[in-house]
């Protein structure tokens, strides 16, 4: 199997809350396995073998600070969106232990929560 990594700094996460039902699931969904199209394959450099592709994120180290959105709005049409009218549970802390690819327990990977808008 073959595989590639790439490391980008962010800010935040902007998580997708209509499908869910708390913090923990937006982020578990977040940071799934997703298998791309079929359009998308690759060959690879070494074999030359056209081969499915999939991406999924991970932590490559706790951030010191973590910042989480909910996208409480779909776009319905063009013009308006639409709110999206649920309860969201979340705890007053957060492990991110399990989305750390290198999982370097030096950083800490447990949050509480501080503010919520």
């Amino acid at each position: 199997m073959h595989g590639s990594d790439s490391v980008e700094d962010f800010l935040g996460l902007s998580l997708d809350v209509e499908s869910c039902c708390s913090v923990d699931e937006a982020l578990a969904n977040f940071m799934a396995v997703e298998e791309l199209e079929e359009d998308m394959k690759v060959a690879c450099s070494k074999c030359k073998v056209k081969t499915n592709r999939s991406k999924q994120l991970s932590f490559d180290k706790s951030p010191q600070v973590l910042v989480i959105q909910l996208k409480r709005f779909k776009t319905a049409s063009l013009m308006f969106p639409t709110k999206i009218e649920k309860t969201i549970s979340y705890g007053t802390s957060l492990d991110l232990t399990s989305f750390i690819s290198k999982n370097d327990l030096i950083m800490a990977s447990d949050y509480n929560l501080l503010i919520l808008f």
